[in-house]
């Protein structure tokens, strides 16, 4: 499953492939960090099956069950820094290039 960027607001914009998660990865983390505006679009690049499961439940579960969510958000900040350090390596590259 591509995660992707579009390269502006016009209809036909480019779209930037900014991460691939892989068997048995995750997407849509943003519904549980405020402000929950999604941060990209998930595309299949192939058939894929998902478990999909409503933030708002989540974070009620979450409240109920603390040690739970306090497990689920140390993984959610392990793949957004993960995505980060990816991020800040293709900047790093694309800058380099340019200068």
């Amino acid at each position: 499953m591509n995660i992707q960027f579009k390269c502006g607001d016009q209809p036909g914009a480019t779209e930037v492939v900014a991460h691939i998660v892989s068997d048995n990865g995750c997407f849509g983390w943003s519904a549980l960090v405020k402000p929950q505006i999604r941060a990209a679009t998930a595309k299949c690049n192939r058939d894929t099956k998902c478990l999909v499961i409503p933030g708002a439940g989540l974070k009620k579960l979450f409240e109920q069950n603390k040690y739970m969510g306090n497990v689920i958000m140390g993984g959610v900040a392990e793949i957004i820094s993960k995505r980060l350090k990816f991020t800040k390596s293709q900047l790093i590259s694309i800058l380099c290039e340019w200068w």
